[in-house]
């Protein structure tokens, strides 16, 4: 990433690296940063409320026992060296218990300093499980019971963790399944991305020789004065002078935005040839022929695009 772009964790932290591709900002998500007194406890109100750290509804409480399960592992080994019973039965190797101890509250205190987006700590939540199991096994009481209470807790998250997701499929094959427009001499074309919903996972299903440009998005925009903006404006005039054609690709819903950005680029959408497709995962999503306006009058009344 540092060879292509100059920046080792692009588009991030560009203020610091300033690559040429982008603007020199950190394009870090602070949406859901906290104060530092839910951070102390996050584990626990995430599992009580996801709209704290995400945009999707889940309920998964593993992390939450997790946390639970580290904090009275604490409390037990004190109370063990101060009662003399440190030298109990071990179900687990001491070593195996701090490395993985450290990494887990390792990973969780920068996750919270720096993003507090659940979705950025799935390998923790993987990971939880053995946290638990682990925690509870350097409890200060029985053998017994220590596989009891791993029982309770892992029956507990079992319980209380399904994924709320309205738009979701069973694993089968073709796993995507697409059912893309076909486009006349797709040598000669150039399919133009616009918007935030993500349309990589469409490409595979349009014709090999397809060359595809995304002009818009969550990083950049046709207004943004970027090394990227460059080479995407560069690339579309080299197609055109070739006597290549363009399509718009984009979501269904975000017409009017894939709109103002082909402006900028003096391109019109021929809305009365669009095609409309769907997927079996989600959303559904436009492929239209696009135009160039007429002495760049994109505005001007009556005027139809080429």
């Amino acid at each position: 990433m540092y060879h292509m772009s100059g920046n080792p964790l692009f588009p991030y932290y560009n203020d610091h690296f300033h690559s040429p591709l982008a603007e020199l900002i950190d394009y870090h998500d602070t949406r859901f940063l906290q104060p530092l007194s839910n951070q102390i406890i996050l584990p626990i109100l995430f599992s009580l409320d996801w709209r704290l750290t995400d945009d999707l509804p889940y309920e998964d409480i593993r992390i939450g026992i997790a946390y639970l399960a580290l904090i009275a592992a604490a409390i037990g080994w004190v109370a063990a060296r101060l009662t003399g019973r440190d030298k109990r039965d071990l179900l687990a190797d001491p070593v195996a218990v701090r490395t993985v101890f450290a990494f887990a509250i390792g990973s969780f205190v920068v996750w919270v300093k720096l993003f507090c987006i659940y979705r950025y700590i799935l390998a923790l939540e993987m990971l939880a499980p053995i946290v638990i199991a682990l925690a509870i096994a350097t409890l200060p009481i029985g053998r017994r019971e220590r596989f009891v209470v791993t029982g309770a807790a892992f029956f507990l998250a079992l319980l209380f963790t399904q994924p709320l997701f309205s738009e979701r499929v069973s694993v089968s094959d073709p796993y995507v399944e697409v059912l893309a427009p076909k486009i006349d001499n797709p040598a000669k074309a150039m399919v133009l991305l616009t918007g935030q919903e993500p349309l990589g996972f469409l490409v595979p299903a349009f014709a090999k020789e397809l060359a595809f440009v995304r002009i818009d998005g969550w990083m950049y925009q046709p207004t943004t004065k970027t090394g990227l903006t460059r080479m995407v404006r560069d690339r579309m005039a080299e197609h055109a002078r070739e006597g290549g054609h363009f399509y718009l690709l984009t979501d269904a819903a975000q017409m009017t935005r894939a709109h103002d950005a082909l402006e900028a680029y003096n391109l019109a959408i021929h809305w009365q040839k669009c095609r409309l497709f769907d997927t079996n995962i989600s959303g559904t999503y436009q492929l239209c022929p696009l135009g160039r306006w007429p002495d760049g009058m994109p505005h001007r009344k009556g005027i139809t695009p080429k």
